[in-house]
């Protein structure tokens, strides 16, 4: 699944710019479901992670347990809304108590 994930990320790249790395370090909720702009990506899974090349300029991410329509590391945002201008780092982390 990870090569798959990898190839579908490949494709959304345009070519130089930016990079936005994704990282899995929640064992907690041990897979992710990856979602840039609308189109679903794949899973990643606990301890993965993976680099994006991108174009600067804005990107919508979703990232939810397989399944879910909320995620657990920002349950409060359907999406994150990126401005990608340089270099940028996603890390999956467990939740904090509230």
């Amino acid at each position: 699944m990870r090569n798959a994930l990898f190839a579908a990320l490949a494709a959304l790249s345009t070519g130089c710019g930016s990079t936005l790395t994704i990282r899995h370090l929640d064992a907690t909720n041990r897979s992710a479901e990856v979602v840039v702009n609308g189109q679903n990506k794949g899973m990643l899974t606990y301890g993965e992670s993976f680099e994006m090349p991108l174009e600067p300029g804005r990107y919508q991410l979703k990232v939810t347990a397989p399944g879910k329509s909320t995620s657990p590391w920002h349950p409060d945002v359907d999406t994150i809304d990126v401005m990608l201008e340089d270099d940028a780092t996603l890390t999956l982390q467990p939740p904090r108590p509230r």
